[in-house]
């Protein structure tokens, strides 16, 4: 956007009304004052300024709204996430089946320890990939090692359920090695 100021000996309001609405941003009449003329310049100039600034804004609003909405997608289902975006505030869908996975990564506390962060972020998010791709209808709990494991896992899973009000009488609990 380019600032337009208009100068012009014809004082008639009408064609200065027009001048304005086809495009100009201001109108001086002749003879000229110097002083309102800068005054003018100096106005449509920082107009212009904040104008660009705005676009500016706009644009990094827009970058920072495709990033949310890309990250939000890739934490929740789209349906979810369109009725995030829609203003929806408590989704509590019932589901009449799910299924929950509890899962241990046996040694994974020793193994991180002797790996650098990039190496473990990528270890688990190709899991977490493999597990996003399986449909298992049966809720696993894998085993530690210890003799008291499967009660530990399962005491644990059992309040995780309960406090999601989903109850533990269908527990299966599995050992799985990854």
């Amino acid at each position: 956007h380019i600032p337009i100021i208009m100068l012009s000996a014809t004082d008639d309001v009408d064609s200065i009304a027009e001048t304005l609405l086809i495009g100009a941003d201001d109108y001086l009449i002749k003879p000229i004052n110097r002083v309102l003329l800068n005054a003018r310049i100096n106005n449509s100039l920082e107009k212009k300024y904040f104008h660009d600034k705005e676009l500016q804004y706009q644009m990094q609003i827009k970058t920072e709204q495709q990033k949310a909405d890309a990250l939000l997608l890739n934490i929740l289902p789209e349906t979810i996430s369109h009725r995030l975006k829609k203003g929806e505030t408590l989704i509590a869908d019932k589901i009449d089946s799910a299924t929950v996975l509890f899962a241990d990564i046996v040694g994974f506390t020793s193994m991180s320890t002797k790996m650098n962060t990039k190496t473990i972020l990528m270890m688990l998010n190709n899991i977490f990939s493999k597990f996003d791709e399986l449909y298992i209808p049966i809720i696993g709990i894998p085993l530690l090692a210890s003799p008291n494991a499967s009660s530990k896992i399962f005491s644990s899973s059992d309040e995780y359920l309960n406090l999601y009000n989903l109850g533990s009488s269908e527990l299966f609990i599995s050992s799985t090695n990854i």
